[in-house]
């Protein structure tokens, strides 16, 4: 579905971070605002190191990485990131997103907010996700409009996503892990300071170079990068600032809380189980449109085609469910009534000959865009052989 895919993209900014505020807090740690004691230590061990770091900076990321999203497995936790992106020396997007994580990276919950630039303005987008190990509910408002869905879901203890799979990962969206490793491999690494805070050792890790060989960021001018985690592995703080010849970007991420992380169901979840997961087209053929349903869930009666030819726009709703394989037409009739829609194609002179500018919008019984769709046709004037 576009939408989905329109805030994938945002949210895929709004999930890698790092950020300057302190470590994230136990349930049993003092209240914020109270003072926790650091002792700062130059003559640490390899035993006092995360799991992948060496005195002399990041090892083994993989290694890091892999303990950072192990350790957070075994609580409930929070995060918050910060983004700012920039084109050609603007910033153009800025988002800010909370998560609270259950045990083992599920349920979880990330509410974001994403101010994106353009020449019409600046537009707000919010966004509410839940996820469990099977299933995954969305809710996206901007100023004028709300929608919901819903997608498969799945779990990736391991770390390495599905081959194929399209299921948010909600292992990936709780810890973070490739994209932090994706951070950690872009940059050369040096550890800066070893402490101590509420009985963690607690490492620094500082870039402020790119590593040439990688590639993950494409061509870097600038790479500043501040990594902060426990004897355990779990990354607490990830600072990254990125600079290239054309776009830059920040990413700020602080693990907030560990433990006593309660994740709540939203209140709009009914509205996105609701939804419609279908894999619907639209396509031209002749003189008429054909909407077919290419996989997944039954279209439900009482979803709607929005058909909209130059000036004129109609909702046509079906009248009957459309089950995968299964597709509807629609016609202007040649008398130039407003379109139909209906089981079997037009016959013969039946319906108008396609011109001009045609845009659908398929959506489900909630309202929910399935999909969009343009068409373009030469119009008679350009299509008739001039006399002579």
């Amino acid at each position: 579905m576009s939408t989905r895919l329109a805030t994938a993209a945002v949210l895929a900014l709004v999930v890698l971070a790092g950020c300057a505020g302190s470590a994230a807090r136990t349930a049993t740690t003092a209240a914020e605002g109270e003072p926790t004691e650091t002792t700062a230590r130059s003559d640490a061990s390899s035993a006092d190191l995360p799991p992948g770091v060496s005195p002399d900076g990041v090892a083994n990321a993989s290694a890091l990485v892999a303990a950072h999203r192990a350790a957070l497995a075994e609580t409930g936790y929070t995060y918050r990131v910060r983004t700012a992106g920039s084109a050609d020396g603007s910033f153009d997007q800025q988002g800010t997103a909370r998560a609270a994580v259950g045990t083992n990276h599920a349920p979880i919950r990330i509410r974001s907010v994403t101010d994106v630039q353009s020449d019409d303005g600046t537009r707000r987008i919010r966004s509410d996700i839940w996820a469990n190990e099977s299933v995954a509910l969305y809710e996206y408002r901007t100023r004028n409009r709300t929608v919901y869905d819903k997608s498969n879901a799945s779990l990736s203890p391991d770390g390495e996503p599905v081959v194929g799979s399209t299921a948010f990962d909600v292992t990936e969206q709780a810890s973070l892990a490739r994209l932090v490793e994706t951070a950690l491999r872009a940059g050369e690494f040096e550890v800066a300071d070893v402490g101590s805070t509420d009985g963690s050792t607690l490492t620094t890790l500082r870039a402020t170079a790119p590593n040439r060989s990688s590639t993950a960021f494409g061509n870097v001018s600038t790479y500043d990068a501040t990594v902060v985690a426990d004897e355990r592995g779990r990354i607490h703080r990830l600072d990254v600032t990125v600079e290239t010849d054309r776009t830059g970007f920040r990413y700020e991420f602080t693990l907030e809380t560990l433990g006593g992380v309660v994740v709540e169901y939203p209140a709009w979840a009914d509205r996105a189980l609701a939804t419609v997961a279908a894999d619907i087209d639209v396509d031209s053929a002749d003189d008429h449109f054909v909407v077919s349903n290419e996989g997944g869930e039954t279209l439900a009666p009482e979803s709607t085609v929005r058909v909209r030819r130059g000036a004129r726009n109609v909702t046509l709703e079906l009248n009957r469910s459309l089950a995968p394989g299964e597709a509807a037409y629609v016609y202007f009739p040649a008398d130039g009534a407003d379109p139909v829609i209906g089981d079997e194609p037009p016959t013969e002179g039946e319906a108008d000959r396609l011109d001009g500018e045609y845009r659908f919008v398929v959506a489900g019984p909630t309202g929910t865009p399935l999909v969009n769709a343009s068409f373009g046709f030469e119009t008679a004037s350009e299509t008739e052989t001039p006399a002579g």
